[in-house]
């Protein structure tokens, strides 16, 4: 003898489960706002997250001023200027700097053969564009 097995196919309008109020009240809530079929997924309803600017490392704010003393140095190199009075145009054009950062920036840009000391006229030594010059 042969065993028969009877699947039952419920009927969809049948419910299984129980389905609990406040789930049933929500989704009227839903149909009645028109949200209906749009779920976490959807990019409109997504929480946007809004990550603050990090302040500069001291490397890149150093990078930084470094960029902008040399923009301010390619203005005024070919002006005929003497290297203190050099200093001094820097000195104002940046206060918050002190004068030992702007020599020392001077003096590396002399030393990396950026800039130049004239060597032309004796009685003049102005600073020109040195055998390395570009400009950032």
């Amino acid at each position: 003898m042969s065993i028969k097995t009877i699947k039952i196919i419920p009927n969809p309008d049948d419910e299984i489960l129980e389905i609990p109020k406040f789930l049933r009240d929500l989704a009227e809530r839903d149909k009645k706002e028109g949200r209906q079929g749009k779920g976490l997924n959807s990019v409109s309803e997504a929480p946007k997250i809004v990550v603050p600017s990090l302040p500069m490392s001291p490397k890149q704010e150093k990078k930084k001023r470094q960029q902008e003393l040399m923009s301010f140095l390619a203005s005024l190199v070919d002006t005929g200027l003497k290297k203190k009075p050099l200093i001094a145009k820097m000195r104002d054009k940046f206060p918050k700097l002190s004068s030992s950062q702007i020599c020392r920036f001077v003096n590396n840009q002399l030393k990396l053969k950026v800039i130049a000391i004239d060597t032309k006229y004796k009685t003049k030594p102005v600073i020109i564009k040195g055998k390395y010059w570009r400009v950032l």
